[in-house]
């Protein structure tokens, strides 16, 4: 199976815009997480360019879904649930000038609602530059 997730963003440092792709290439067995990872890859296109180039950076989840860009960074919202117990979902963050991950724990509100209802939709927004987060049931 193969999955992906791009997003825009703009490097304020270089003054160019980056496509960054997340690529899945296999799905590996949830009790294999570093499978997972040993199959992702991260591609960065800059416009202006003929080329895309592979970094050797990936996240700690495999990202699907909408992306929002806010302060220098994209972000996507991710769940664990085929690699961890508790069901949780997280925030990755992508560094566009430093071409690099992270991830951000979810305020502990956003895991009590998680728990509270059993079928939820959310998403992360874009609220004038900021990154939000909506739940609902």
């Amino acid at each position: 199976m193969r999955r992906e997730s791009c997003g825009l963003g703009y490097d304020a440092f270089t003054n160019t815009w980056k496509m960054v792709c997340v690529l899945l290439k296999e799905y590996s067995p949830p009790n294999k997480p570093d499978m997972v990872k040993k199959n992702l890859c991260t591609m960065v296109h800059v416009f202006g360019t003929n080329s895309w180039r592979e970094i050797p950076k990936v996240p700690s989840y495999p990202v699907t879904g909408k992306t929002v860009f806010a302060n220098g960074c994209l972000h996507w919202l991710v769940s664990h649930s085929d690699i961890k117990t508790d069901g949780g979902r997280e925030v990755i963050w992508f560094d566009v000038n430093k071409e690099e991950f992270g991830l951000i724990d979810p305020p502990k509100r956003m895991c009590d609602l998680w728990r509270k209802y059993s079928c939820y939709y959310d998403q992360l927004v874009d609220l004038n530059g900021e990154v939000g987060y909506v739940c609902s049931r």
